[in-house]
């Protein structure tokens, strides 16, 4: 019996080993194109609130510039959770009948505070992972503002249950290795030594992954180029947007 425990410990130890908690890392930058800018972004015929809101919107579901795109979210998957050093508050508003901003990303144990700018009510409704309802809230003007903790990992999606084209997107990881594009599409990453299977995610894009070979103290470059195609899945399409065709 007290063989078989030391065994156990020594094949424990040995898997520890193999995931150090504090791995030596190389950098990765990273551009992220579109093969081309669509003509439009789609349109949404707005049927709540119109006096506040105006008749229509343009959904902003691809930000670019030019071909460069924004709101692209990049990471790998990492064993070992690596606490945050302090936690962080986002903010995501309710601003012109549209949720600012559209994408971000955080730690476990952030905060998500959700305002407004609107004098109307909204209803935002956050889904982990597209299944589990993790708040549901209801605020009737600029004056409300509420806090809820973002406690587990996963892709959390805020609608509103009152203007249904309303979305924002957060992506919580339990680890550092994740970065989103900026205005210019551009991402940089330090991400642990070896062979790493890099995830890009965007909403209306998809979702790819490629291999990156991470050196440790070294700078790589990759370009990733996503075909212009709404890949959306057909229950995320507000009901109120016109047919749109990139």
């Amino acid at each position: 019996m007290r063989a078989c425990a030391s065994l156990l410990l020594a094949l424990a130890c040995g898997c520890a080993q193999d995931v150090p908690e504090f791995p030596r890392t190389g950098t990765l930058r990273v551009t992220v194109l579109v093969e081309r800018a669509p003509r439009e972004l789609p349109l949404l015929v707005l049927d709540k609130n119109v006096e506040h809101c105006g008749p229509t919107l343009q959904n902003p579901v691809l930000a670019l510039d030019t071909e460069l795109v924004q709101d692209a979210v990049l990471s790998i998957d990492w064993p070992r959770s690596v606490p945050s050093a302090a936690p962080v508050e986002l903010h995501l508003r309710n601003e012109g009948c549209l949720m600012q901003p559209r994408v971000q990303i955080g730690r476990t144990g952030d905060v998500l505070v959700l305002g407004s700018t609107d004098e109307i009510t909204h209803n935002p409704h956050g889904w982990l992972d597209g299944r589990t309802t993790v708040f549901n809230i209801t605020m009737l003007g600029s004056a409300y503002s509420f806090r809820r903790t973002l406690a587990r990992a996963g892709h959390y999606r805020i609608d509103c249950d009152t203007h249904k084209w309303m979305r924002g997107h957060v992506h919580v990881f339990d680890h550092p290795y994740a970065a989103r594009s900026d205005a210019q599409g551009r991402a940089e990453l330090a991400l642990p030594e070896g062979e790493r299977e890099l995830t890009v995610w965007h909403e209306v894009l998809g979702t790819r992954t490629v291999s990156v070979l991470v050196v440790a103290g070294e700078t790589a470059e990759l370009t990733i180029r996503f075909p212009l195609e709404d890949r959306r899945a057909r229950a995320l399409v507000p009901p109120n947007e016109e047919p749109w065709s990139p």
